[in-house]
């Protein structure tokens, strides 16, 4: 964004985009090595986690208008 004047949406947007093949790459991998296992063992946990996650993806994008 500073270093080339693009606007803060789109160059969030097109963040995004950059990192998503590394994420799909990342999550196909440890999937086939069994270490979503541990997410397993700890499901409660990880449902916290996630609701806070999405909770606060909720309130940000709320908070953009």
């Amino acid at each position: 964004m500073l270093l080339y004047g693009a606007d803060i949406k789109p160059a969030g947007s097109l963040s995004l985009l950059v990192s998503l093949p590394t994420m799909l790459v990342a999550f196909a991998r440890y999937s086939r090595d069994g270490s979503f296992a541990v997410v397993g063992a700890n499901l409660c946990f990880a449902a916290l986690m996630a609701t806070g996650s999405i909770s606060g993806v909720l309130l940000g994008g709320l908070s953009l208008r």
